[in-house]
């Protein structure tokens, strides 16, 4: 592979967004094995740190960035991607990546070919204000200075959209040299593809990025959902975020039966429930580790049924003391009364007893052929599940075992370990009807053939788990 530096920008505001993103990328080898420069603007020490630790290529440069004229940060960070890089790459080709482009698999991004081009990108259309043609027009006929206009009328031009670009490096450094101070338009991508559109022998290369795993999602909700549904997007970083929340399953037992409970209460009826001293094992596993639980949440089944819920408020009190910016929350379906703390928050569904339309749990995507399922956003969005059985990757995993006899918790906090969770996510996402690969939803039950015969097998004898 042609020798090439990956290049990234980052703000305060876009830091929690590069950690989401730049986790993705060492899925690629052609991208971990880059050096990568990284312009940044007021980010903390401790977010600088945790870039130079976690990318794994041969080098990391960070370099503060500022002009001494500039619109707004965004006209700032953007100008770094031509004006930083022509200073600072050092490689006769570097990679644009945005803070929100993501990857979801290994395969290469570039192909030796593309690097014959000037720019090559992903394909798009894409409409900008008039004025900025006609800023580029003017600058590429005479190297004028930059023009500012009021108009504010659109046209569509020819354009890549760069988040995740090729660039020629000695090309752009052309350009830079010609406008030091500032761009003729603020923005990267539509000043480098207006000139090389302009200019003959200039080679604008556009590709389907998103078919080489490449993709973008711009704002923050999406990029968590699409990062975490990737099947292959597991890494130190997101595995950390999975031990943020953690959803305690007390009691299997429901005073309601619906259609496609992900948790089987009525496909599969119990009235398991958790001891307390499992429960007080787990908080003081959770204080002993030093572990700081953003969320904790109570569900069921239906909680309201468990007999002891007094002594189990009294429990999670002892850890909420000893880490008093944890969150506490109850779920409810609200046919029951009962009483919680002032610092749980009680999440009352307030369901009828009539017909819901649900994700159809039950409907298994191996019996649809696809054995390597999609993983679904539900452990990032809501938690680790916690049973009587252990730790799995979610709450609807935990029941996806308890009704099939998947012997596969994890039975201390200190076993959380990613290839833990891996292997289970492995053997759950297939039977699960949450899978990104398979959804259906609906207000009747819906089974599929694996789950007719476990839940067969189930009624005529229970499996038996080995104990949290």
């Amino acid at each position: 592979m042609p020798d090439c530096t990956l290049v990234t920008a980052a703000t305060p505001d876009y830091m929690a967004k590069l950690k989401w993103s730049m986790s993705t990328w060492t899925l690629k080898p052609q991208l971990a094995g880059m050096p990568l420069l990284v312009f940044w603007h007021k980010l903390s020490p401790e977010d600088r740190q945790w870039v130079m630790d976690f990318w794994p290529g041969p080098s990391v440069e960070l370099v503060e960035w500022t002009m001494p004229e500039y619109d707004g940060v965004r006209e700032l960070m953007l100008s770094s991607f031509v004006l930083g890089a022509a200073k600072h790459v050092k490689t006769p080709h570097y990679i644009k990546m945005d803070a929100d482009a993501y990857c979801i698999d290994s395969q290469d991004v570039f192909e030796e070919d593309d690097f014959n081009a000037t720019l090559a990108a992903h394909k798009w259309g894409y409409t900008k204000p008039a004025w900025w043609a006609d800023a580029v027009n003017k600058w590429v006929d005479g190297n004028r200075p930059r023009v500012r206009s009021k108009d504010n009328g659109k046209r569509s031009w020819p354009r890549l959209i760069s988040f995740c670009c090729l660039h020629e490096t000695a090309w752009v450094q052309k350009l830079a040299a010609m406008c030091p101070a500032r761009l003729p338009i603020p923005s990267h991508d539509s000043f480098l593809c207006h000139v090389a559109a302009r200019l003959s022998g200039v080679e604008m290369r556009r590709l389907n990025l998103k078919k080489r795993g490449v993709h973008h999602a711009s704002r923050w909700k999406s990029i968590r959902d699409h990062i975490c549904a990737s099947p292959t997007a597991w890494n130190p970083y997101l595995s950390g975020e999975l031990l943020r929340n953690v959803q305690i399953e007390i009691t299997t037992a429901c005073n309601m039966s619906c259609a496609n409970c992900d948790r089987n209460c009525g496909m599969a009826p119990s009235a398991e429930r958790m001891s307390l001293e499992q429960i007080k094992k787990f908080v003081a596993e959770s204080i002993e580790a030093g572990h700081k639980w953003n969320r904790i949440d109570i569900i069921g089944g239906e909680p309201a049924v468990f007999p002891e819920l007094e002594a189990v408020w009294a429990l999670l009190d002892v850890y909420r003391h000893d880490n008093p910016g944890c969150k506490f929350r109850v779920t409810t379906n609200g046919r029951k009364e009962f009483r919680a703390p002032s610092w749980v928050k009680v999440r009352n569904s307030a369901k009828s007893g009539g017909p819901l339309e649900f994700e159809a749990a039950n409907m298994a995507p191996c019996d649809e052929g696809i054995d390597d399922a999609e993983a679904c956003s539900i452990p990032w969005r809501c938690g680790l599940g916690l049973t009587r059985y252990g730790y799995f990757l979610c709450g609807a995993g935990a029941s996806v075992a308890r009704v099939h006899g998947l012997d596969i918790g994890v039975r201390s906090l200190e076993g959380l370990t990613p290839e833990a969770l891996k292997a289970q996510r492995d053997v759950l996402c297939r039977l699960c009807g949450h899978s990104r690969s398979t959804r259906h939803l609906v207000t009747e039950q819906a089974t599929s053939p694996t789950w007719e015969a476990a839940f067969k097998a189930y009624k005529e004898k229970k499996p038996e788990l080995e104990l949290y």
